[in-house]
């Protein structure tokens, strides 16, 4: 192959690990927000079941009973959420892995590239060498 198609493949390698990092970036904020999100809604529920259990028999059973569908609907969300984060872990795994084999990829493809132009600089110098050697017998057998 021509050193420009090496080239090209080892720019290709080089973007699909780039898009594979930005996806993981990406992946991870999102589950950090989510986690984040997730903490805020169950420290906000505590705040309400807390108010609900300090208020006892002050509290007008109207307004315990919207309180504690508030509360329900709070444990919906917080569920909701934990199955996101779930989906999120998948995801950043998966988007981990890629990453990897990306990254594999094109340090795999700089190494041959690396190794195939030592030995195309290996063999010039062999053939520089070889035709200097002739010069030198040539010359050596002219002076005779």
């Amino acid at each position: 192959m021509q050193q420009g198609v090496w080239q090209e493949l080892i720019e290709q390698a080089t973007r699909e690990t780039t898009t594979a990092r930005q996806r993981l970036m990406r992946h991870r904020l999102e589950l950090d927000q989510a986690e984040t999100q997730q903490k805020q809604l169950k420290m906000f529920r505590q705040d309400y079941a807390d108010q609900a259990s300090a208020a006892g028999g002050r509290m007008s059973l109207s307004r315990l009973m919207h309180l504690r569908a508030f509360i329900d609907n709070l444990d919906v969300a917080i569920a909701q959420l934990s199955a996101q984060i779930e989906h999120l872990h998948t995801l950043n795994a998966e988007a981990q892995a890629r990453l990897s084999e990306r990254r594999a990829r094109q340090l795999a493809l700089e190494k041959l590239v690396s190794m195939r132009t030592a030995r195309q600089a290996s063999a010039r110098d062999r053939r520089e060498q070889a035709a200097i050697d002739d010069l030198i017998q040539a010359h050596a057998h002219r002076s005779r």
